[in-house]
């Protein structure tokens, strides 16, 4: 996974230290869950039949089939949650972002501390804004790496 756009939150003392190009194991961030999961089925499998999967901290998946499994959850609910898989207190949700034709293109997501909003917080609250911001915008990628917010509210403004 190639980070081609940020928005870090400037408000925060601690934060993830990502930059644009940064690189991070697709399997373990869910952006890279979002853009795998919805990928056609075939292209898919072949890739988790041949990905290594690590035991980043004690929460990573790293039984096949319970991958796939979530996957394929993944793809019927149109998002996904890595919930401290890749770095124990990081939690992110991320959603695949299509083109007007359907084409699969990206995704955009929203990464927490695992302390400060829970996995049921993130899905309730934040997936319903991510969700609307993709699919009330075709532009979003774009928008993202144009925005200079340093909070959601603000993020919400570029995306209406």
């Amino acid at each position: 996974m190639v980070y081609i756009a940020r928005s870090a939150a400037k408000h925060r003392l601690l934060s993830i230290s990502l930059s644009i190009g940064t690189r991070l194991p697709v399997a373990y961030t869910s952006m890279g869950r979002a853009i795998l999961a919805n990928l056609p089925e075939d292209e898919r499998e072949d890739y988790v039949d041949k990905i290594e999967l690590n035991a980043y901290t004690p929460f990573s998946i790293i039984d096949r089939e319970q991958f796939k499994n979530m996957l394929s959850a993944a793809h019927d609910e149109q998002y996904v949650v890595v919930d401290q898989e890749l770095d124990t207190g990081l939690r992110s949700l991320a959603l695949p972002v299509y083109k007007s034709n359907d084409e699969l293109i990206g995704a955009i997501n929203i990464s927490t501390n695992a302390m400060r909003v829970s996995k049921e917080t993130l899905i309730k609250e934040f997936l319903p804004i991510l969700r609307d911001c993709a699919e009330k915008n075709p532009n979003v990628l774009y928008l993202v790496s144009r925005a200079k917010c340093c909070h959601l509210s603000e993020f919400i403004r570029h995306c209406e």
